[in-house]
């Protein structure tokens, strides 16, 4: 691995504690997912087979918010297709919040969605998809304070592709993919000040909602 890729991944990961740190309300999720791939009028395509992967996302909201911004990097991936291929996708867009019961808040985010997509074949097929995606779930704390908590993540990712562009040529059709997942959600508010605003923490002492 060279410097610079040292450096800027250095870089990356330093901007993103820092923006965990100074952001009111943060979520980091870690879970595993299962993609299941459809397609239409695509010759070449990443869709052939179902796949599993891991998902990485982060949520952010200012004080007193229950509307924030979502970011998502994922990747699902078949060895054992044929051809067999890995697919790398970025998501990004406004999240909706809302309690559901005591110590469960579902989430609604919708926005704009990327994907690089690698087949193994004889010429390595690069393809990139462009699109819109929506990512619905719900998180259940069971551990926490006024300042952090822990919690179980289950959702489902939806994606369509309106774009797509192989070897930079343009191909017609459309693709599409559901991503059930499970993992953990750990979420913190570091400002300290901030933290009567934030009743949601309270996961057992007391519940308190508005």
């Amino acid at each position: 691995m060279s410097r610079k890729t040292v450096t800027v991944t250095l870089l990356l990961v330093f901007i993103s504690i820092g923006l965990f740190a100074t952001t009111p309300e943060s979520w980091v999720n870690s879970s595993f997912v299962y993609d299941i791939p459809y397609k239409s009028g695509l010759t070449l395509s990443s869709g052939q087979e179902d796949a599993i992967g891991y998902d990485f996302s982060w949520f952010a909201f200012p004080r007193n918010s229950d509307i924030g911004l979502e970011t998502k990097f994922a990747m699902s991936f078949s060895l054992d297709a044929n051809p067999a291929f890995l697919r790398l996708f970025l998501f990004t867009g406004p999240t909706f919040t809302s309690v559901l019961a005591g110590g469960v808040t579902g989430f609604l985010s919708v926005g704009p969605f990327y994907a690089l997509t690698g087949t193994d074949t004889a010429t390595s097929i690069l393809e990139q998809q462009l699109g819109a995606a929506v990512d619905l779930g719900a998180r259940f704390r069971f551990a926490g304070n006024e300042i952090w908590d822990f919690a179980l993540i289950l959702g489902t990712f939806a994606d369509l592709a309106f774009l797509h562009i192989v070897d930079e040529t343009r191909v017609s059709g459309l693709s599409g993919s559901i991503l059930p997942y499970i993992g953990f959600s750990f979420g913190s508010a570091f400002n300290w000040r901030y933290t009567r605003y934030y009743p949601r923490y309270s996961v057992y002492s007391p519940v308190l909602y508005f």
